[in-house]
């Protein structure tokens, strides 16, 4: 939606000025505003947000379309692909706070 409304904050004015350019009639770019207003107007009333998104299965043309290994359906399993040893915990978790044992006391040398 931001870019669509970017998009037409660039080239409308280029289309406006390109007709009036072309026939001279400022009243023209008005009415051709008004146009697309009544386009969105109206497209809104086809829009549904009470209504969630659901994932579409297209089912293959031929038997033998997806890559093996792949099922249709809402999950997808991926053969071989697993998860890295030890990242059954989210990363940094058994990280306790512990005083630095490098670093010596403020005014005493590290050695």
């Amino acid at each position: 939606m931001n870019t669509g409304s970017a998009l037409a904050a660039i080239v409308s004015p280029l289309v406006a000025g390109y007709v009036i350019d072309v026939t001279g009639n400022w009243y023209l770019p008005f009415l051709m505003s008004m146009g697309l207003l009544l386009v969105g107007l109206f497209s809104a009333f086809l829009m549904h947000p009470e209504t969630p998104f659901e994932e579409d299965v297209v089912a293959p043309a031929a038997a033998g379309a997806l890559p093996p290994g792949i099922k249709t359906g809402k999950s997808v399993s991926f053969p071989g692909l697993t998860a890295p040893a030890g990242r059954d915990k989210p990363p940094n978790s058994d990280i306790r706070a512990q005083p630095n044992q490098n670093t010596a006391a403020p005014g005493k040398d590290a050695r």
